[in-house]
């Protein structure tokens, strides 16, 4: 069952990330967002091509693996998580409208939202409340409430990788 509910995950991430790129190249089209070049596009960010749509994929399925095959956590914990990713999210939503000039396809101008914006909120809370989740998991895990999984090491690793790939486009100037 957890080797199912993990290529779920991967499957859904991989279509909302599909889904990402269609509304971008939907938006664009219509001239509803301004042109690749005068702004950053989904495809120009290392966290999106390698992070979002691999690594993410990797780290879902290790936390869905974990979750459904042996460890569901408390509704306390659950809902700490959700809240949180909640949190964060709004966080880095007033961030990205308090830019002064337009930066990306989900920001294209300053203080505006596109489409595009509105639709990552969604995914960007979904792939932290999973992140948060299996974040709570690992604490339970180097707590001895919960025994150890061998899926810990990929999903790990997945979600450092994913930050890597965020930390060059940082270092690139490409901040999203």
């Amino acid at each position: 069952m957890g080797i199912l509910a993990g290529i779920l995950a991967v499957v859904l991430n991989r279509a909302l990330c599909s889904f990402l790129l269609d509304i971008e190249k939907r938006l664009a089209k219509k001239g509803k967002i301004p042109t690749r070049g005068s702004i950053l596009y989904l495809g120009d960010y290392n966290f999106f091509k390698w992070g979002d749509r691999w690594f993410l994929s990797i780290m879902d399925f290790a936390i869905a693996f974990i979750l459904v095959e042996r460890w569901p956590l408390s509704f306390w914990v659950g809902a700490l998580c959700l809240l949180a990713a909640v949190a964060w999210t709004a966080f880095w939503h007033y961030q990205w409208l308090r830019r002064r000039k337009a930066f990306d396809s989900a920001y294209p101008a300053p203080k505006t939202v596109s489409l595009l914006g509105r639709t990552h909120l969604g995914y960007f809370w979904v792939q932290y409340a999973l992140g948060f989740l299996g974040l709570a998991v690992v604490i339970l895990m180097v707590i001895g409430v919960r025994p150890w999984s061998f899926m810990v090491a990929p999903g790990l690793l997945a979600a450092g990788l994913y930050f890597v790939t965020l930390y060059t486009d940082v270092r690139a100037g490409r901040a999203p």
